[in-house]
């Protein structure tokens, strides 16, 4: 008899310890992704929510996988801050890319951010140095057969949320700056910079 409480006592506990979702077990739809806390944290959720828009409207293949370690910046030649400033900045001159050893387009450079958005923008990197992707709280898989990985920089976002700009790599193609704007409450992007291996 005591090895029957000692049972159940243990399968209790695994179901409630693994129920990090807030819903009662029976609620639960087996296969539905369990919002844990690192998906729910603030500033964490508005970068999956940004990186939702992304994958979206770009139509990314959700079978690929998704590199857990974000890149660790724009992937400009320039430094991000020297990137926003030269590019993005209000009145600003519009400056083209330097030319590398892979081959790099410029996109149709948008001046829409003021100094306060980009300091804002480079304060939300500086502060989430350790930030990891959670692949399950974008649903998508973490690798796939073929090793197929997206790679994506954090989303820096505007003051007002009304803009972000984030970086897009896939090991087999190239990768691009993306700028995303919301206008009549819809997200249209605009390719910053774009380059292939």
């Amino acid at each position: 008899m005591g090895f029957l409480r000692a049972i159940f006592w243990v399968i209790s506990v695994l179901i409630f310890s693994c129920n990090q979702s807030g819903k009662p077990i029976t609620m639960i739809i087996p296969g539905e992704l369990i919002q844990t806390s690192s998906c729910s944290d603030v500033v964490k959720s508005d970068f999956y929510n940004f990186l939702k828009v992304v994958i979206n409207k770009l139509n990314l293949d959700t079978t690929y996988g998704l590199e857990e370690v974000p890149l660790k910046d724009l992937g400009s030649i320039d430094s991000d801050s020297a990137f926003l400033q030269r590019h993005l900045l209000i009145g600003t001159a519009r400056q083209k890319t330097k030319a590398s050893s892979n081959i790099r387009t410029m996109g149709v450079i948008d001046s829409c951010l003021t100094k306060e958005d980009i300091q804002y923008m480079i304060n939300q990197k500086n502060s989430n140095t350790n930030f990891k992707w959670n692949s399950k709280c974008l649903n998508l898989k973490s690798t796939n057969v073929f090793g197929e990985k997206y790679k994506f920089s954090v989303p820096l976002f505007s003051i007002d949320k009304t803009k972000f700009i984030i970086t897009i790599e896939n090991f087999h193609a190239g990768g691009m700056i993306l700028l995303y704007k919301k206008e009549n409450n819809d997200w249209t992007s605009i390719v910053e910079s774009q380059w292939i291996h």
